[in-house]
């Protein structure tokens, strides 16, 4: 019930009562006698008039203050989360076949009517989530990839005035996109209520978990490709696992499985004889008792390049970070490796090892024959002509140049050099933090193909942060405009920015690499220390070569997808770079794509420019179906032509949601206890009243408001003396 109370905030209510007083006697006293004479009720009318001009007089000195409570009832708020995402239309829901999704559906709206029940009790709003978040839609199609976190984080988000009291989740527990959902829970500190969908017993399954294969080799190469393959309820049972390109058996292998659930991993080997895209896929043959057989086979592409890619690599010092990535980059049959070390008097020698013992670039021609340059610490050759060299090295012929700022810089990085990084370098020698660290990868770094060891995003976060702390790294930074922050350190700024720790850029026709960061070689030598391998190391390093090194030399217009083949439900990205013909960025280009599908169009579309980048562009889409599709790019300038590209990508209709298709009940359960709620099962439905022990509350909202300057007690002052001046007027007063 409301209450109303008046308090004044100048005076109190006694000299206010007072005020009354006095004003009702002044009002009276002045019509007690008139001359002329007027009637009686005309002078009680009079003094009533000037009274309450008094009166309104007195509210405007002692400015009044009229405070109100009211009191509200709510009741509690309950939302309804349900997976939409492809798993869900897995069909072990009941016998009859149903989906997971139908059997949600039919637990919220059919005879279960668990919805009907709660909003008995409480409010009750209903989301979907998959990989995007939203209002819940049981006729929508099914998502790609299963989001919970960012599901969790939706739902406070969208309910934040209101609040939530309680989420009802109704999922099959398989999450593979997003952080962890249990952390996300204890944020969102409300009771989670979780009812695990699906078969609770684990289908008979085959499938190809995963498949490591460079996307750039070298024709007339050996190609080794890392199939892992899990087996669930086959064993005893031999099957073969193949390599495909078209109807073409290109490698196959024999898998015996011993266990009831087991994951092994093959290497399947084979030869690469012809340039250009190579399109394949890992199958195993379906078996008849498996539920699901879309994740028996593993689309992947690679590109064949014409000749192996010379590196030149040269060091301020010999050291254990030069010796570990010599060692990853020479196991690569593809690259042509060629060590120098600058010895104290100047001098640079080849490294013993080095192919043929090759003479160091004697011309900018001798650096032009390189593909790439790796540079550990800052030799005194930058100084000299080779340093002069790298600039046209990178910006004109298109190199690709790596900084290994892997020991405390001693050296003054020369500015032209300075001015090629991806990162700002300090005036002078650099400070130094010798304090072990855990890198940090930045959100770009985790989506970006050089830092991508799995193709599972959790699980490759989860390698990542598996890798051992570095010992220091130098105070350099922040990254420049337009770079790519890909890893920094997890505290540190440099005038209020992330010191980098790895970061690419792209300058004129090359690109540039940064690490900044002592003993990289950690990542590699400590891993088996500790039961593991230096699969992560390796597949840095030479994912970092093959992504750097220029495919098909440079153009003044470059239109490309970001990948070559993407899983079906993810963004296609295109990015696109414009010069003009004395290597400008054009900023104002207008670059128009046009995909096509089995020769018919089915997109087209404008590029947007990346203010922070000039001349670069970009276009995230989605909505592309399973398939090969090529496209033709236009870029013009001022209505001058300035270049075409064309190419081709692929959409595959592999989906991460099929790598693991038994329910995941044990991560219900822990959202369950951790966040105070309940893991039901299905025989609870029967009996379920819709009661989750939420009770009505309280709220009381305190509104006050001065009253003494309101428009209305004006104009009610001026009408009262108005009226009486008028009444007096009229008859014969003064």
């Amino acid at each position: 019930m409301d209450q109303i109370a008046l308090t004044f905030q100048r005076g109190g209510g006694w000299a206010f009562a007072i005020g009354i007083a006095i004003a009702l006697f002044l009002a009276f006293f002045a019509y007690r006698r008139t001359l002329p004479p007027i009637a009686p009720g005309l002078g009680r009318l009079l003094a009533s008039l000037r009274f309450m001009a008094f009166v309104l007089l007195l509210l405007v000195l002692f400015d009044p203050l009229i405070s109100y409570e009211s009191v509200l009832t709510i009741r509690p708020h309950v939302a309804v989360l349900v997976d939409r995402s492809a798993s869900m239309g897995i069909g072990d829901a009941d016998e009859s076949g149903a989906t997971r999704a139908e059997a949600a559906d039919a637990i919220l709206n059919g005879d279960a009517a668990m919805v009907a029940k709660l909003r008995d009790r409480y409010d009750v709003t209903l989301y979907q989530f998959a990989d995007q978040f939203g209002p819940y839609d049981p006729a929508g199609e099914l998502g790609s990839a299963t989001d919970l976190s960012s599901a969790l984080e939706g739902t406070l988000n969208a309910e934040w005035e209101r609040g939530i009291d309680a989420v009802v989740l109704l999922s099959d527990g398989v999450v593979n996109e997003g952080r962890d959902p249990v952390s996300a829970a204890r944020t969102l500190a409300i009771p989670i209520h979780a009812l695990p969908i699906g078969d609770p017993d684990p289908p008979r399954d085959l499938s190809v978990q995963q498949v490591l294969a460079n996307q750039v080799v070298y024709v007339n190469s050996q190609v080794t490709v890392d199939v892992s393959v899990r087996a669930r309820g086959f064993e005893g049972r031999e099957f073969p696992v193949r390599i495909l390109e078209g109807d073409r058996v290109v490698a196959e292998k024999t898998v015996t499985v011993t266990q009831p659930l087991e994951t092994s991993v093959h290497k399947l080997k084979f030869p690469v004889n012809r340039e250009g895209v190579h399109r394949y896929s890992v199958e195993i043959p379906e078996e008849a008792s498996e539920q699901l057989t879309e994740n028996n086979r593993y689309p992947f592409t690679m590109e064949a390049l014409k000749e192996r890619v010379r590196v030149l690599v040269m060091a301020d010092r010999a050291g254990w970070d030069l010796t570990f990535f010599r060692r990853v980059l020479e196991q690569d049959p593809n690259l042509e490796i060629e060590t120098f070390i600058e010895s104290r008097d100047g001098k640079v020698r080849p490294v013993s090892g080095s192919e043929g013992a090759p003479a160091f670039p004697a011309t900018k021609e001798d650096l032009f024959a390189y593909e790439a340059v790796a540079i550990f610490g800052t030799p005194g050759a930058l100084g000299r002509s080779f340093g002069e060299w790298i600039d046209p090295y990178v910006r004109q012929r298109g190199g690709a140049l790596l900084f290994l700022a892997v020991e405390p810089l001693d050296g003054i990085v020369p500015n032209r050099f300075a001015e090629l990084l991806p990162v700002s370098m300090n005036q002078g020698r650099s400070r130094y933090n010798e304090e072990p660290f855990t890198a940090k990868l930045t959100p770009q770094g985790e989506r970006h193909p050089v830092l991508r060891i799995h193709e599972n995003a959790s699980q490759n976060r989860a390698l990542w942060n598996d890798l051992p702390p570095l010992d220091g790294l130098n105070l350099v930074g922040p990254a420049k405009p337009g770079a790519t922050l890909l890893a920094s350190h997890p505290t540190l700024r440099v005038n209020g920015a992330e010191v980098p720790l790895m970061a690419l850029g792209s300058v004129g026709k090359g690109q540039v690499f940064l690490a900044n960061g002592t003993s990289f070689w950690n990542w590699d030598f400590r891993m088996w220390g500790i039961g593991k391998t230096n699969r992560t190391y390796e597949k840095f390093w030479t994912n970092l070569l093959r992504w750097l090194v220029s495919r098909g030399g440079f153009q003044n217009v470059s239109v490309k997808p970001e990948a070559i083949t993407y899983n079906r439900g993810e963004p296609v990205v295109f990015r696109g770079l414009a010069w003009n013909q004395a290597l400008d960025p054009v900023s104002d280009a207008r670059i128009e794509v046009v995909v096509e599908r089995d020769d018919a169009e089915v997109d087209r579309f404008t590029l947007a420019s990346r203010p922070a980048e000039p001349g670069a562009y970009e276009r995230t889409l989605t909505g592309y179906v399973p398939g090969d599709y090529t496209y033709k790019a236009t870029v013009v300038s001022s209505d001058q032509l300035l270049g075409e590209d064309r190419g081709e990508f692929s959409v595959s209709n592999f989906s991460a949601e099929f790598l693991e298709t038994a329910r995941n009940d044990r991560l219900l359960e822990t959202l369950a206890k951790t966040t105070g709620g309940t893991l039901w099962n299905e025989t609870e439905l029967a009996s379920f009243t819709g009661d989750l022990g939420l009770a009505e509350r309280t709220e009381r909202d305190l509104h006050e408001r001065s009253i003494w300057n309101h428009w209305t007690i004006f104009f009610a002052i001026l009408g009262f003396f108005s009226f009486e001046w008028f009444l007096r007027k009229r008859n014969g007063l003064s």
